[in-house]
């Protein structure tokens, strides 16, 4: 992930059985113009609870992998926002027809979900959060 200044974001997902996750290693790399300092970090998960980083779409499908291992068509699941202010959460994935999901944050309504489109596959075509306009677009 590369943001706008040039500071990128390299991750690898620790992934186990049922779409499962152990941990999560980040390496952060600023941009040389600023400064050009490197920070890596491993975030151990606790038990059952899937990893979320910004708005990754990688993050965000292996959550809904997660989901469909369960099975049904609500499913809660305890998530770790990971990076600098590293904090536990919770979301509701619940499935919207066949092509779309919704992701509900524990303290929230319908407004404040990620509504995303997947494809037969599982993954992610396009998303947005109607309350703030936020928007994935055409990851495929």
């Amino acid at each position: 992930m590369v943001s706008r200044y040039g500071d990128s974001v390299k991750f690898h997902i620790h992934t186990k059985p049922d779409a499962l996750v152990s941990a999560v290693d980040l390496l952060a790399l600023q941009a040389p113009r600023r400064g050009g300092r490197t920070m890596k970090r491993t975030f151990d998960l606790p038990t059952g609870t899937m990893p979320l980083y910004e708005n990754s779409v990688a993050f965000l499908e292996q959550l809904l992998r997660r989901a469909r291992g369960i099975g049904g068509d609500s499913v809660r699941i305890p998530v770790m926002f990971v990076g600098a202010n590293a904090s536990l959460d919770e979301f509701t994935v619940i499935r919207n027809g066949v092509d779309s999901m919704l992701l509900v944050p524990r303290v929230g309504h319908l407004n404040s979900a990620l509504r995303l489109a997947v494809d037969s596959a599982g993954h992610i075509t396009g998303g947005m959060i109607p309350i703030s306009g936020t928007q994935i677009i055409g990851t495929q």
